[in-house]
Parts: structure tokens; sequence; C-alpha cells
């Protein structure tokens, strides 16, 4: 939604982008004064992140942990580099803080899952982690691809030297160990009903 006024392109500020969003017919990110549309989802991308909020929210449950969980409908605000964007999901440990009480600007997810596009594979795997590492109280990146059953996670070991552990599940019969949580996901329940494309494995 970026236009360009005699030759320069037009930034929006922050709250003039909430002002819009709340009426636009689809998403937008926010990139410092840049309005950003975002792409639609596949199947494969929905059934993936539905999966993986069950999975959560039924493992938090049986630990009766009051922690929260959530969807692609809340955004998280990158104060250092001006930034909304919308994570797939987002895990907060405590009380959800918002940037200036604005309930739709998460600050504090301790947890960022993204399901990898082919349009957007890169990005999420370098730039995005990057910018979400920005946040201090980010303790996992995890991706997922929707091309295979493939899992990759990167946990913050060391906060001080900023060493991230990274961990890959590849394969149906795989675990994953999402360390920030204490919790462990078999590959296959996140893949359950996502089908692939031809000559991939197909999940059950």
């Amino acid at each position: 939604m970026t236009t360009k006024t005699a030759g320069k392109e037009q930034l929006f500020s922050l709250e003039a982008y909430l002002a819009l969003e709340e009426k636009a017919v689809h998403r937008h990110e926010f990139h410092n004064g840049k309005i950003v549309e975002m792409a639609g989802g596949t199947d494969a991308h929905s059934e993936l992140c539905t999966n993986l909020a069950t999975l959560l929210n039924l493992y938090f449950l049986q630990q009766e942990a009051e922690w929260h969980v959530y969807n692609s409908d809340l955004k998280s605000f990158l104060p250092l580099l001006n930034k909304a964007v919308y994570p797939d999901l987002s895990v907060v440990s405590d009380a959800p803080v918002f940037h200036a009480g604005k309930r739709h600007l998460l600050l504090n997810p301790c947890l960022i899952i993204e399901v990898l596009s082919a349009s957007t594979a890169n990005y999420d795997h370098s730039g995005k982690f990057s910018e979400y590492r920005s946040l201090p109280s980010l303790r996992e990146y995890v991706i997922v691809s929707q091309e295979k059953p493939l899992v990759e996670s990167f946990f913050l070991q060391d906060p001080e030297q900023e060493l991230w552990k990274i961990t890959t599940a590849d394969g149906l019969e795989a675990t994953i160990d999402l360390l920030s949580i204490g919790c462990r996901l078999a590959v296959k329940d996140i893949y359950r009903q996502v089908k692939f494309e031809a000559g991939d494995a197909a999940g059950k």
C-alpha cells in the first residue's frame, strides 16, 4: 500500500498504518513507514499452523501452564526496527505486553514459529530471524517447511554471547524439542493431514 507522490514514496506513521489496517481487505505489515501487502496462504500452510497451535495448546493444558498461544491474527511489534509483522504463531510465557497499550501489537513473545512459503523462504530463514532477534524476550525461533517434513529450531542457548543452538528434525519419524517451553513434538503430528506435492513425502 505504499504510494508515490511527485516521484517520492509516501511513508506512513504507525498510527496511520493501524487505522488503514483496520479497514483493509487484505493484511499488510508495517516496515518503518512502508505498508507491505502480505500474500495469501496455501491449504498446507493453514493445516500446519492449525496443527501446531493445537499441539501447543494441548501441551500447556496438560502442564497446567498459563501460557498464551497466538495465531497470525496478532501482530508483533519490533520497536528497534519500527516494524509490525504477523508471525504465524507466537507464544508468551507470562502476561502479554503490548506496545503503547495497543492489544494488537505484541512485544514479548518467547517463541515464534513461521511456516515457510516458497516466496518467503529465504527471508524467513535469514532476514526475518535477524529482525525477530531484536526482541529481548525471544528465546526460540522455529521454521517449518510446507514442501517436505522438515522443522528447524534456533534456541538462544547463551543470551550473553548470543549463541543460538540449531536443531533439525527431518522426516515424519523425527521429533523436535522446543527448548524454550520444554516441549517435544513429533513431526508426524505437526504434518498430520498435510498433503505434499507429487514426489514428496505425504503426511498422514
